[in-house]
């Protein structure tokens, strides 16, 4: 299980001016809310938004909890826990309470290549583009010493912190990973 489980009394989602929950992002197996928890501005990504959840899908929430909880690394998005509502009468919430960052690889790539941020050798300088290179390898490198492959790297699945922190990216969405065992063989000759 992941870091601990969070009872969903103890996250605030953030509402707009309508009282709607704040979305910062949807994928094919949930959405992502604006929330706070312990005083720190986190993401909620909360499973099943549309149907109920099956067995089969809330184990793969379970697993996605607790691989992506195993990696406490400076180029994985920190999981504070795995949150769950289960009222009497009510369907069952699920949703992983995570840090929250600036925006997705996928987002950044997209304004610069629409030339928002200016030539894209001045918007992504060599060095950033190095940097990037390196926290991403050290992300992956990380999760392979801890024998988990992530199955999905795509640049939505990579995260940047803000930029007045240094854009450090962090790789999130372990719904495809999988831990392996890969047994040490000795060879003799």
């Amino acid at each position: 299980m992941a870091r601990g489980t969070i009872s969903w009394t103890d996250i605030t989602f953030d509402k707009d001016e309508d009282g709607e929950r704040i979305e910062l992002g949807r994928g094919s197996f949930g959405t992502v809310f604006s929330a706070v928890f312990r005083h720190q501005r986190v993401a909620v990504k909360q499973f099943g938004t549309g149907a109920p959840l099956g067995a089969a899908a809330l184990a793969a929430v379970q697993r996605e909890a607790e691989l992506q909880s195993r990696l406490a690394h400076d180029n994985v998005v920190r999981v504070y826990g795995l949150a769950v509502e289960n009222r009497p009468g009510a369907r069952p919430k699920y949703a992983l309470v995570l840090a929250v960052l600036h925006e997705s690889l996928s987002s950044l790539l997209t304004r610069v290549a629409s030339g928002d941020c200016g030539p894209p050798s001045e918007a992504l300088p060599l060095d950033w583009r190095l940097n990037a290179l390196h926290d991403a390898a050290s992300g992956l490198a990380h999760r392979h010493v801890h024998r988990i492959t992530h199955g999905d790297i795509k640049p939505q699945n990579i995260m940047l912190t803000s930029p007045r922190s240094g854009c450090v990216l962090q790789i999130t969405d372990f719904g495809l990973a999988r831990a392996f065992y890969s047994p040490i063989r000795t060879y003799t000759h």
